[in-house]
């Protein structure tokens, strides 16, 4: 997970300095930012509820998957209505899946990862729902192709090479 920080680092720090370029006020940027982390949070409250209500308390994993994927594209074709930069609504769709994503488990930690692993499937089982952490995934990879084909669909003009 150390690379994804710097790359998330890196990255930040490049699209702070396009902001800074193209936002000569100071205010510009920090509003930029607080959008950035408005838009992440909200996001991130719908795909923890969406999860908590339609994944676990219906077990229709299935329809949860389903729904990641249109998620990010309907935020993409929401966000693409309102006359902002791409990079707030791409910044803020990136961390919430960042932040979706289950932290790993220290070397010093009580459980190993085999065992925290087996703890989940075991959790899962228990509440009717079988392969409940590979269901998850899918979720999450369905959320970043949906957010990539959005971001294509609803940006694509805008970018020209």
């Amino acid at each position: 997970m150390g690379w994804v920080k710097f790359i998330l680092g890196y990255n930040a720090f490049v699209v702070l300095i396009q902001v800074m370029i193209y936002h000569k006020n100071d205010i510009d940027i920090i509003f930029t930012i607080l959008i950035i982390l408005v838009l992440t949070f909200s996001l991130k409250v719908v795909i923890g509820q969406s999860n908590n209500f339609i994944f676990i308390i219906a077990k229709k994993p299935w329809l949860w998957i389903i729904l990641m994927g249109l998620l990010p594209m309907l935020y993409f074709f929401i966000g693409s209505k309102f006359d902002n930069s791409f990079n707030v609504i791409w910044w803020s769709a990136l961390l919430a899946f960042i932040s979706s994503i289950p932290p790993k488990i220290d070397a010093d930690a009580v459980v190993n990862q085999k065992e925290m692993h087996d703890l989940v499937d075991i959790m899962y089982k228990e509440m009717g729902i079988l392969r409940g952490r590979l269901k998850y995934r899918l979720g999450l990879t369905a959320y970043l192709i949906g957010a990539i084909v959005g971001w294509i669909l609803f940006y694509g003009e805008i970018v020209s090479v």
